[in-house]
């Protein structure tokens, strides 16, 4: 192969390993030489290391300033440097530099804040899955078309993260529920008409994509959240085709109080992410929340589901349980199709029943969806012009009046400080973001 017909350059480095060897090994968090020999090359454009360390040219790096080499970020709260109990766009900032990212994250106000960087040059790919089970048919066989999805929901998940409160208030919905305590995941995946996907030590988590390998429908949870692939991230997936999305806070609260839950108007029902449409109906995601404040739902739940309401002796549904349960029977079938069509968008692999172990252990390179739309990305930025977008990223990275985004703030009941801190962050990602889709 020559190098000076590539269009691109993988850096085979294995950071997450790297990370995990000096962290456990070693109890070291500095960086690895690898890794600083990275940052000096990016946020010093010198590659004095890079030859030493390296030992080989630094040619097709000097070449486009390294904007055409590739760098894939394999966890989503650590970087190059490994800075930890650091969240919100920390983790982020290294790759407003020249290189092309990978990354299996990044936050919707991260992404409208630098658009270019976020969704031109770099890419978000999903939480991959090394279950070969999962590729070779044999957990989604393991449950008989006759069984059905018998649950309105399931989830299973640690309260762990800064937004504990709302992934507490899922566990207890389910052990309400008529699951067996000791069901596994994956079959209470494929029992379930819908997985709740809530906010943990960052926006997302695997659990979209899993929910999605198993036919379940992904319910957002988790308001900074962004899809792989999707329009918001420079792809071309329409994820209100396949997936639902509220505030994440709806789980904290009742039918009896919705709105002054939320900390809604009626006014601001139509904004985002109320103004998320359902692919069947065209339903939009205030008017069922508003259909359910106007009716204040009593307990009539047969089926578990119970929250307590504010007064001693009542009791009212879960305003989460309420509205998946509101949804038009024509929004969850269309809402499950589009499971069915896009699901192979985030596998890594396509089905094949010859897997039988992890196959990348076996020298099986992925052959996937998630590897047709990366090619479909880079093939995107070979056209706009590699060195073109590396530069107006520096642009982007370097322009005054950006709002660094630290610890996204969660909103508990009775913490008005922190209702109003998020309220107001709220409004101004809504503006960036409507901004953007006028533009484009």
């Amino acid at each position: 192969m020559n190098p000076d017909e590539a269009d691109y350059f993988y850096l085979p480095i294995i950071r997450d390993i790297e990370y995990r060897i000096e962290k456990e090994v070693h109890n070291n968090k500095s960086p690895s030489v690898t890794e600083l020999t990275l940052l000096e090359a990016m946020e010093k454009n010198s590659t004095t290391m890079w030859r030493r360390v390296f030992n080989i040219t630094d040619k097709y790096w000097n070449r486009h300033f390294g904007s055409d080499h590739i760098i894939v970020m394999p966890a989503p709260v650590t970087n190059l440097r490994h800075e930890s109990s650091r969240r919100g766009f920390f983790h982020y900032m290294s790759h407003l530099h020249r290189p092309i990212f990978l990354n299996i994250e990044y936050s919707e106000s991260f992404v409208v804040e630098y658009p270019v960087c976020a969704t031109k040059k770099n890419i978000v790919m999903p939480y991959p899955s090394v279950d070969p089970d999962i590729f070779n048919g044999k957990t989604v066989r393991s449950k008989s078309p006759a069984q059905g999805r018998t649950h309105l929901l399931f989830y299973r998940g640690g309260n762990h993260g800064e937004c504990m409160a709302i992934r507490g208030a899922l566990n207890s919905l389910v052990r309400a529920s008529s699951f067996r305590r000791n069901v596994h995941r994956a079959q209470g995946y494929l029992s379930a008409v819908f997985c709740p996907v809530p906010v943990g030590d960052s926006p997302s988590s695997k659990r979209m994509y899993d929910a999605m390998n198993l036919g379940c429908v992904p319910v957002l949870l988790s308001d900074d959240a962004v899809w792989a692939y999707s329009k918001l991230t420079g792809g071309t997936l329409r994820p209100p085709l396949f997936s639902v999305r509220l505030p994440q806070k709806i789980v904290l609260c009742t039918t009896a109080d919705l709105l002054s839950c939320l900390g809604v108007s009626e006014g601001d029902i139509h904004e985002h992410p109320y103004s998320n449409r359902l692919p069947g109906t065209g339903t939009t995601v205030g008017q069922i929340v508003l259909e359910i404040s106007r009716d204040a739902v009593a307990a009539s739940d047969s089926a578990g589901y119970m929250d307590q309401a504010p007064t001693p002796n009542t009791t009212a549904v879960n305003a989460l349980v309420e509205f998946l349960r509101r949804i038009p029977i024509t929004d969850v079938t269309a809402l499950q199709r589009g499971v069915k069509t896009f699901s192979s968008a985030f596998r890594y692999y396509q089905y094949n029943s010859s897997i039988t172990h992890i196959p990348i252990s076996h020298h099986m390179y992925p052959d996937g969806g998630a590897i047709s739309h990366m090619a479909w990305r880079l093939s995107k930025l070979k056209r706009d012009g590699i060195a073109t977008v590396g530069t107006q990223c520096q642009e982007e990275r370097l322009r005054k009046g950006h709002e660094y985004i630290g610890n996204y703030p969660c909103e508990v009941k009775g913490n008005n400080k922190k209702q109003n801190k998020t309220r107001n962050r709220r409004h101004r990602l809504q503006k960036l973001r409507q901004a953007r889709i006028d533009a484009e």
